[in-house]
């Protein structure tokens, strides 16, 4: 398979023990503070996901879009694992849907940025009036690059959605089961999403009191998010107005309804959403790992 040379650090890698349809799990990249957060708020060092296509190619969503890509490994590569669906022989329905949604040339403009959303609105954190201050920045700036990317005419995905949405697809055999999800189970309903739906009804300001510029760069809101996680003495407090307005956004904005109630109802069932690359490490039970690699991306194939 012309372009793709796998191997573990201490052992090569067969070429013919990579197959079609395998998933490629990223673990996140080291002083990369979006990275950070989800491994922070996932409980898992996998931040990124794709699919191997064909010989030697990989699909995922990116900075470009969804896009197919050579790759290789090299020690200086990525870190990364290689899971396997079980009792699988043919991967040609799973290709072929994936290469549908490829072609729809889906945008990503920002790797993690609505999964790191999405983790925010289901994942228990804590509540106190700086975590929600920037917590609420950057579900509004996610907000307003879904809203962009909409009115390019695209549907946003995150890497996940796409690696499970392809599986889900084909259905059958190829559907994926998962166990103990946190994010998907979410028993306990204690995430920032289901107190905003308590809520609702309630007469919410419109106005923003923060005392923070919503202009902040995103690399700003990230830093001071993760300072803010890193708070364990802070004294939490109920969920603010202004924290519930800027989950109203994200909701509206992500699942294209007008109304912010259904959006927020909408969004909080919508199981398939809150996959993320460390599900499909830890909690789907029908994924088999099979090694541990090293991967280098090459440039998109046009």
């Amino acid at each position: 398979m012309d372009g793709l040379f796998i191997s573990k650090p201490s052992d090569q890698l067969s070429e013919a023990k990579l197959q079609a349809g395998d998933i490629i799990l990223f673990e996140g990249e080291a002083g990369d503070t979006l990275n950070w957060l989800i491994m922070h708020l996932s409980n898992s060092k996998y931040t990124h996901s794709a699919l191997v296509y064909e010989d030697g190619i990989l699909a995922d969503a990116a900075l470009s879009g969804l896009n197919i890509h050579h790759f290789s490994q090299k020690e200086s590569g990525r870190p990364a694992c290689v899971m396997r669906l079980n009792g699988i022989t043919d991967s040609e329905p799973l290709i072929t849907n994936a290469a549908t949604l490829v072609n729809k040339k889906l945008p990503y403009d920002k790797p993690g940025l609505i999964l790191a959303g999405l983790l925010l609105l289901q994942k228990k954190f804590p509540l106190h009036r700086k975590a929600q201050k920037w917590a609420s920045l950057l579900l509004q700036h996610a907000a307003k690059e879904i809203s962009a990317a909409f009115a390019k005419g695209k549907h946003p995905v995150t890497c996940s959605q796409f690696v499970s949405s392809v599986y889900t697809m084909t259905g059958g055999d190829y559907a994926l089961y998962f166990k103990n999800a946190d994010i998907l189970s979410s028993s306990d309903k204690d995430g920032l999403i289901h107190k905003c739906q308590k809520l609702l009804g309630t007469k919410i300001p419109t106005n923003l009191a923060y005392g923070i510029e919503v202009s902040s760069s995103l690399d700003e809101i990230l830093s001071q998010l993760k300072d803010a996680l890193n708070d364990t003495e802070s004294v939490e407090e109920p969920v603010l107005p202004e924290t519930v307005n800027a989950v109203k956004r994200f909701s509206c904005s992500l699942t294209r309804t007008l109304n912010s109630e259904d959006a927020i109802h909408k969004l909080a069932k919508g199981e398939e959403l809150f996959i993320t690359p460390g599900d499909l490490r830890q909690h789907c039970i029908n994924l088999q790992f099979i090694c541990d690699v090293h991967i280098v991306r090459d440039n998109a194939i046009a």
